[in-house]
């Protein structure tokens, strides 16, 4: 059995709107992009947090060309830390659920980002305080980074 020397972090939707340098958490998201990149951690990008991003920007407008061009910018940046995303699986969801069962403060994308994180044996990493009542997954705040 290969076990890994670094922790794997599990990033959601804050992480995708920090990659824009005018983004409050941006700082913090340059500190996990080094760790990712010197091998301290290795980053992933919950595939749910992309679905939840295309819907933040729908919800404000964006034509689906804006939606498309920053879509490009996200996978040109994932790409080139070499960052993978971690598609939705549905043991994703119906832990999601089951969350939502216990937590019901969850809203339908935190839970869905929880899902995956449990499932994948992941901590979580949210600008999200919320993360911390849920006993079941490891979570970091963002700002730690």
């Amino acid at each position: 059995m290969v076990t890994e020397e670094y922790p794997r972090i599990l990033v959601e939707t804050d992480f995708i709107f920090g990659l824009n340098p005018r983004d409050k958490l941006h700082p913090y998201i340059k500190g996990i992009l080094k760790l990712h990149r010197q091998g301290d951690i290795r980053c992933y990008l919950a595939g749910t947090a992309l679905v939840e991003f295309r819907t933040v920007l729908y919800s404000h407008g964006l034509s689906s060309k804006e939606v498309y061009e920053a879509l490009i910018i996200i996978f040109d940046k994932l790409g080139e830390y070499n960052i993978d995303v971690i598609p939705i699986k549905p043991n994703h969801i119906i832990t999601a659920d089951f969350l939502r069962t216990l937590y019901p403060q969850l809203g339908f994308f935190d839970a869905l980002h929880a899902g995956v994180a449990y499932e994948e044996d992941m901590t979580l990493v949210s600008y999200d305080e919320m993360y911390s009542q849920i006993e079941e997954i490891s979570w970091k705040r963002i700002t730690q980074f």
